[in-house]
């Protein structure tokens, strides 16, 4: 899985470097672009990744699935978005899943670890 980031940070085409009110917090911003859609990648200031997504083919509207981590690099949460909504199952770490349709909080509830559902 590292060996795959790695892959996608060493193909990237831009960057970004954004600050926030907190000085804390700074964020990396790298795209990637293929002839379909944009793979997006933040990054804490510490270079960890705060989250991997792609969007549409202009750019502009999250879509398919997309993770994000904690600084630490723990998963955060994941889920998929559908024009730029999220949609379907997300699961908030550490036990919560939530479901979603056509952006709107459809059911949530607490789940198990090694459970199936």
């Amino acid at each position: 899985m590292k060996r795959l980031f790695s892959l996608v940070i060493c193909l990237t085409m831009g960057s970004v470097v954004v600050y926030s009110q907190d000085t804390s917090v700074v964020l990396a911003k790298d795209t990637v672009i293929d002839s379909i859609h944009y793979r997006h990648i933040d990054r804490y200031s510490d270079g960890t990744i705060s989250a991997i997504g792609n969007y549409d083919e202009e750019g502009y509207t999250k879509i398919g699935k997309w993770w994000y981590f904690t600084p630490d690099g723990n998963l955060k949460m994941s889920g998929e978005y559908r024009n730029g909504r999220k949609n379907g199952p997300w699961l908030i770490a550490p036990y919560t899943l939530e479901y979603y349709r056509n952006g709107q909080l459809h059911d949530k509830k607490q789940i198990n670890p090694g459970s199936t559902y």
